[in-house]
C-alpha cells in the first residue's frame, strides 16, 4: 500500500522503526488514560507488522495485482462447501480495492453473510460481531448502494450512542453495497449489552428502511460532555492527493462532539463526493476524521477551485456546530 511505501521511505530501518514504534505509543499514552485502547494498538501493530516485512524483503513483496489474485485464491480454498461455479460467481463481485482491505477470515465471513443475505430477499442485512481483541463491535451492513448510505449509518450510530472509529465502504459489481464499521462505546471499549447493540440495529434499520432522520434526533442530544466547555479547538481542513494512489483524502481536525461524524460525511456528500473508507481518531476532545474520497466520476478530486470549496465549507459547517454548542452549554449552565 502507498502508505506503508511513504512511510519506509522516512523511516528506512528496522531499528528506526522500532524505536518509533515505542515512541508513538509512549506520546498516545500521555495524553490520558483511557485514549489508548485494544484499536489503537492494533492499527500500530498493522504498520509496524506491515513496515516490517517489507523491510526485511528490501523490496515490494507483490504488486497490486498480484495481490488480489492472492486474496481471490485463499478465498477459493477457504470456502470449501461452496461450489465451483458458486465460488467464481461471488469472486467476480468484488472490485481490486475491496480484496486488499481484508484479511482472507473476514473475505470468508462477507461471502457466507452476503449469500445468507441473497437469499434472505429483505431490504438490508446487517452483522454484528465483537471483536475483545481489538476493543471494537464489528458492523457489517449489506443493502443497495446509493447517494448518502454511509451518511445516514454513521447518523444513526451517533444517535445510538456509538463512536465509529473505522469505516471501509465497498461496492459490488451489481450495484450493492458493503460498508463494514469498527465501534465502540463512550468508554472506548466494544459495544457488547444486548440492549445497546438492539437500539443500534433498530435505528440503522429505520433509517435505511422507514425515512428516520438522525439529523433530527441529534439535535435533541447535549452537544458535549461538560469537561469540553472551557476549550476551543479551532477546526482544520486539509486535503491530500499524494497520500493515495486512488483517493484524495481529506484530514479533519476539530473539537469532538456528539454527530461531529455525522455532519462531516454529510456536508462530504452536499459537496459531490463518494467516501470510500474512514479512519476516525480522538485525543482528549480533539477529534481527527480522516476520509478516503473521490469526485462524482469517480475520480480524485485536483480541481484548485472545487479543493477550495471543500475546505471553506467543512470550516463553516464546524464553526457553525461549535457556536451552536457553545450556545447549548451557556444555556444548560444557566438552567
Amino acid at each position: 500500500p502507498k502508505t506503508v511505501h511513504d512511510f519506509l521511505e522516512v523511516v528506512q530501518s528496522l531499528e528506526r522503526l522500532r524505536l518509533l514504534l515505542v515512541l508513538t505509543v509512549a506520546d498516545i499514552r500521555a495524553v490520558g488514560p483511557r485514549v489508548w485502547n485494544g484499536w489503537k494498538g492494533q492499527l500500530m501493530s498493522d504498520l509496524y507488522d506491515e513496515a516490517a516485512a517489507e523491510l526485511s524483503a528490501g523490496r515490494t513483496r507483490f504488486d497490486r495485482g498480484e495481490r488480489v489474485d492472492l486474496a481471490k485464491s485463499a478465498l477459493r480454498t477457504a470456502l470449501a462447501n461452496w461450489s465451483d461455479e458458486d465460488k467464481e460467481a461471488y469472486v467476480r463481485r468484488g472490485y481490486p480495492s475491496y480484496w486488499l482491505s481484508f484479511d482472507t477470515e473476514t473475505h470468508v465471513r462477507h461471502a457466507n453473510f452476503i449469500r445468507d443475505a441473497d437469499g434472505s430477499e429483505q431490504a438490508f442485512s446487517m452483522n454484528v460481531r465483537v471483536d475483545p481483541s481489538r476493543s471494537v463491535t464489528e458492523v457489517t451492513v449489506y443493502c443497495p448502494a446509493h447517494h448518502g448510505l454511509f451518511t445516514g449509518i454513521a447518523g444513526a450510530m451517533a444517535v445510538s450512542g456509538v463512536n465509529i472509529v473505522d469505516a471501509r465502504v465497498c461496492s459490488t459489481t451489481d450495484g450493492m453495497a458493503l460498508d463494514v464499521f469498527s465501534i465502540q462505546d463512550s468508554a472506548g471499549n466494544a459495544v457488547e449489552r444486548p440492549g445497546h447493540l438492539k437500539k443500534l440495529r433498530t435505528t440503522i434499520e429505520e433509517t435505511l428502511t422507514k425515512d428516520f432522520k438522525p439529523a433530527h434526533a441529534l439535535a435533541k442530544q447535549t452537544s458535549l460532555p461538560s469537561r469540553t466547555k472551557v476549550l476551543t479547538i479551532a477546526p482544520r481542513v486539509l486535503i491530500d492527493n499524494n497520500a493515495s494512489a486512488t483517493y484524495t483524502v481529506v484530514e479533519v481536525n476539530a473539537r469532538d462532539k456528539v454527530g461531529l461524524l455525522y455532519e462531516i460525511t454529510r456536508t462530504l456528500v452536499s459537496l459531490r463526493l463518494s467516501i470510500g473508507a474512514a479512519r476516525i481518531t480522538t485525543y482528549g476532545v480533539r477529534a481527527v476524521d480522516i476520509f478516503y474520497v473521490k469526485d462524482m466520476f469517480g475520480m480524485k478530486v485536483t480541481d484548485d477551485i472545487h479543493i477550495e470549496r471543500i475546505q471553506s465549507t467543512v470550516i463553516n459547517v464546524l464553526t457553525q456546530l461549535d457556536k451552536e454548542a457553545i450556545v447549548g452549554e451557556t444555556t444548560a449552565s444557566a438552567a
